[in-house]
């Protein structure tokens, strides 16, 4: 990656009249269409909507920058993708930990058993 090149993850904006989450382009902010295909393009930026940086598993500080294991990897991350496990559902929680990694954060030896043993349930 290109040294200074701004680290993306989907962008969830609380739409007032509903008070629910709204998916947004990574690359314009604009709002995501509700329904989305492997060619469907942003209303903002004309970019493929479908791509691994608009998903609600992208995590640029996961192993293949994607928190779903199961998913196959994409080498190029803002073109257009056939995943079956792409979402841009809102999930609790699941950007904040993404967006900014807490380098200094220690863990303990026991909360570091119980998250080696969550890997094998």
């Amino acid at each position: 990656m290109p040294v200074g090149k701004e680290i993306s993850t989907i962008i969830f904006k609380e739409n007032k009249m509903s008070k629910a989450k709204l998916a947004v382009c990574w690359h314009c902010q604009a709002p995501l269409p509700n329904e989305i295909g492997r060619s469907t393009l942003c209303n903002g930026c004309h970019q493929d909507v479908r791509i691994c940086r608009n998903c609600r598993f992208f995590d640029a500080h996961s192993y293949n920058e994607c928190q779903e294991s199961q998913a196959e990897r994409v080498l190029d991350k803002e073109k257009a993708t056939f995943c079956d496990y792409f979402s841009t559902t809102s999930k609790k929680s699941s950007h904040s930990q993404s967006k900014q990694p807490n380098k200094h954060k220690s863990t303990s030896k026991s909360d570091a058993l119980k998250a080696a043993e969550a890997l094998f349930k």
